[in-house]
């Protein structure tokens, strides 16, 4: 599949998957204020939509709030990927070898494809971008951090597409990515409690 053809079929599953989310957590709420469940809970949920398609998404959920990240489990010929969207429509691509780096370098151990989404979903929310090199008109190189290390890839302005390729734990950075890091986390205290897009 191309982009934009990625881009396309996420485009036709997503907002109904966001719905179901949407309801999910709600009642979700309703039971924890009924006390039949945890007041803090969290979940993982297979999901198959009306295309066929395959997505895991995990709500996490209080009394006061909730929260719910998916990710669409692609094979792409080659191995198996994962499609997320971004709060802004972003579609932000997770190939096969930054989930096997992620498992590898994370010292997980598991050996199942959607248990090693799982893990990645249980601790990371959030994505922090700096853009690095340009390597062709709107189309650049990226360097970014979750909560668990450090992302990298390349991301197409354009097409509000990430490609995430690799997973470094903090501890393994290079001094030039120690470099990057520190640069990148005083860039978002400049944003801190706003918005921030990089695309």
């Amino acid at each position: 599949m191309t982009m934009e053809e990625i881009i396309r079929e996420v485009n036709k599953d997503y907002p109904i998957l966001k719905r179901k989310m949407v309801y999910h957590s709600q009642e979700i709420r309703q039971k924890i204020c009924r006390h039949i469940l945890p007041r803090d809970f969290e979940m993982f949920f297979d999901y198959t939509s009306k295309y066929k398609n395959h997505w895991l998404y995990k709500i996490n959920c209080s009394k006061k709030e909730s929260e719910y990240i998916a990710i669409l489990i692609y094979h792409n010929g080659r191995g198996h990927v994962g499609i997320e969207v971004g709060d802004d429509g972003s579609i932000i691509y997770h190939t096969g070898h930054f989930f096997l780096r992620y498992n590898e370098r994370l010292n997980l151990g598991l050996c199942a494809f959607n248990d090693i989404v799982k893990a990645f979903m249980k601790e990371n929310f959030a994505y922090q971008f700096q853009t690095i090199d340009c390597i062709a008109p709107g189309v650049h190189t990226f360097f970014g951090r979750i909560q668990t290390g450090v992302i990298m890839g390349t991301v197409y302005k354009r097409l509000h597409f990430a490609k995430i390729n690799t997973f470094l734990p903090t501890a393994v950075l290079s001094p030039n990515q120690q470099a990057h890091l520190e640069h990148l986390r005083r860039e978002m205290a400049k944003y801190k409690g706003t918005e921030f897009d990089v695309f």
